[in-house]
């Protein structure tokens, strides 16, 4: 039930839809595919996890937001598990670039500094 409203708000072609909506249901549509995936045969893991990493990217990298900027609490919240995801996928360094995205994006977003 929650993957199908998920995938119909992704699937409108609305252009009025808020973005922490559209945020939320790729966030939840990865969370879903994550438990899904730890149920899985492990020939399986890997495919639903690399699934539940795209819905991720596509929070942190704004895709799919014609050119608006994902909400902060969805960009954090998407980010941690995105790093998360790839690491248990094997991919360190692409989790640490995931990760010093995140560092930079709030940093210098709230007004910080680079020590």
């Amino acid at each position: 039930e929650a993957t199908n409203a998920y995938t119909q708000v992704l699937e409108s072609k609305l252009l009025d839809v808020p973005v922490s909506v559209l945020n939320q249901a790729e966030v939840g549509l990865a969370i879903l595919l994550e438990k899904h995936a730890e149920a899985a045969p492990s020939s399986q893991r890997d495919t639903i996890l690399k699934q539940t990493l795209d819905h991720l990217l596509n929070v942190v990298y704004a895709r799919n937001l014609s050119g608006r900027r994902p909400d902060p609490y969805y960009l954090k919240k998407a980010g941690l598990a995105a790093g998360r995801v790839a690491e248990a996928l094997g991919e360190k360094s692409a989790a640490i670039e995931l990760y010093k995205r995140l560092e930079y994006r709030f940093e210098y977003s709230h007004g910080g500094h680079r020590r």
